[in-house]
């Protein structure tokens, strides 16, 4: 399980040195019972110290409140904070704290939510008659459930895991639909500050869910829509363009890091054409301009400069989201995994060469993978430089290739797969033509 809580002990100078309540001294007490307003106040204060790399200080100020189990929205960022960690290292540990982080949620939320009636069923509901606690309720159950649909499906892709993911995704569509209802027809709001966040979390939930259910195959979409489910992607970044213009609520950020997600992974995968560079940009800029040295938001800025074709700018910028902070050190990995196609595209196959066996010694995901890659760049060393004594370590190194094989529900994963099949290719006396370019087409 990784670290992410820290349990501190604090002494107060002015009590004889008696241990104070709740672990550990952070910006506002956070050992007395606090409203949701009072919460949500709590989170806003957390998101600075979280992009400033201070993770852990982050983590501890909702993981070590004495009053964790009754307070909603701090595990509401609990999750989110697991959430970045698991899908920015994919490594299991990760994956499933995570996944324990947004259970509590599900759990919270099922005390929460309102109850459904029989009588709802034949008089039209009074979306008055929804507290505001309930509002929100219901729509964190929606954010939850989208959580849980990308936690389940990387935890361990099997047909099980697809099932349950499209009961998420059935779960979270029902969510946003009713708190739709409640954005358009409530009006008895009792606080300011929980309209003002229901009202983004819906437009983010909602605007998010149109947008990422537009990549679904197109005879899906349409059995989709004849059973009654509707998306509509322009609408859904319309939605989240108002959020992060307006950038009223800590929503708001957190929308900007799966936007900039979505941009610049998500988009390219589905190969749906290019990412709104105007709109990324705009964000890494402001974020930047807020707090310089935040190694996620450089981690982004770099991205964009990769996908610009600033690989010289955006190598200086993954090293320096590397620099600025050793309190998550697996997210070096990530940071290095992209420097690495900065140098290759460069064809500096050395520096290349590096990376990759920095992330065969260091990361968890795929060895086989990036073995694969330091013989690839290894290999287009000899051939340009005309250095026939490498083949030995080469040679060794494909040898090593299929050792690494991981599988998840019994099938290879498909990197490694390819990896794997090219390496046994190469020990049958069978050559490599131009390895690394190959790596770019696949």
């Amino acid at each position: 399980m990784p670290e992410l809580c820290e349990k501190v002990t604090v002494l107060d100078s002015n009590n004889n040195g008696q241990v104070l309540k709740g672990n550990i001294a952070l910006e506002g007490d956070t050992s007395s019972n606090k409203s949701w307003e009072e919460q949500i106040k709590v989170i806003e204060k957390a998101i600075p110290i979280f992009f400033k790399n201070r993770f852990k200080e982050a983590d501890n100020m909702f993981s070590l409140d004495d009053n964790l189990d009754h307070y909603l929205y701090y595990k509401v960022a609990r999750g989110y904070i697991g959430y970045i960690f698991a899908i920015f290292t994919m490594e299991r540990p990760y994956i499933i704290d995570a996944i324990e982080r947004v259970n509590a949620v599900y759990a919270h939320c099922r005390k929460a939510r309102k109850s459904s009636s029989l009588i709802s069923w034949f008089f039209k509901t009074d979306y008055n008659d929804y507290t505001d606690e309930e509002c929100h309720a219901e729509v964190i159950y929606g954010e939850a459930n989208f959580m849980s649909l990308v936690l389940t499906f990387i935890d361990d892709p099997n047909f099980l895991s697809l099932i349950k993911a499209a009961l998420k995704l059935r779960a979270a569509y029902n969510a946003y639909k009713l708190c739709g209802e409640i954005y358009k027809h409530k009006t008895n709001w009792k606080s300011e500050v929980m309209r003002k966040n229901f009202y983004e979390a819906w437009e983010m939930g909602w605007g998010f869910y149109n947008i990422i259910m537009s990549h679904m195959p197109e005879r899906v979409l349409r059995i989709l829509t004849f059973v009654g489910y509707q998306s509509d992607r322009d609408y859904g970044f319309q939605l989240c363009k108002g959020v992060t213009t307006k950038h009223e609520t800590y929503r708001a950020k957190a929308l900007e890091f799966l936007i900039c997600f979505y941009s610049f992974y998500v988009e390219q995968f589905f190969g749906v054409g290019t990412a709104d560079i105007e709109w990324v940009r705009e964000i890494t800029d402001r974020a930047l301009s807020q707090i310089p040295d935040s190694a996620l938001d450089l981690f982004w800025g770099a991205r964009l400069q990769q996908l610009r074709g600033e690989t010289h700018k955006a190598i200086e910028m993954f090293k320096r989201s590397i620099a600025v902070q050793n309190d998550f050190t697996a997210f070096h990995n990530v940071s290095t995994w992209d420097m690495l196609w900065s140098y290759a595209i460069q064809c500096d196959w050395r520096k290349a060469s590096e990376c990759a066996l920095f992330l065969e010694k260091n990361c968890n995901w795929s060895k086989a993978t990036n073995l694969y890659q330091w013989a690839c760049f290894q290999y287009m060393i000899m051939e340009e430089e005309n250095s026939p004594d490498l083949l030995s370590s080469i040679t060794d190194a494909m040898k090593r290739v299929p050792e690494y094989r991981k599988r998840f529900a019994g099938k290879t994963l498909p990197p490694e797969k390819f990896a794997i099949t090219k390496s046994t290719l190469f020990l049958s006396g069978k050559k490599l033509h131009l390895p690394a370019l190959e790596l770019f087409y696949i």
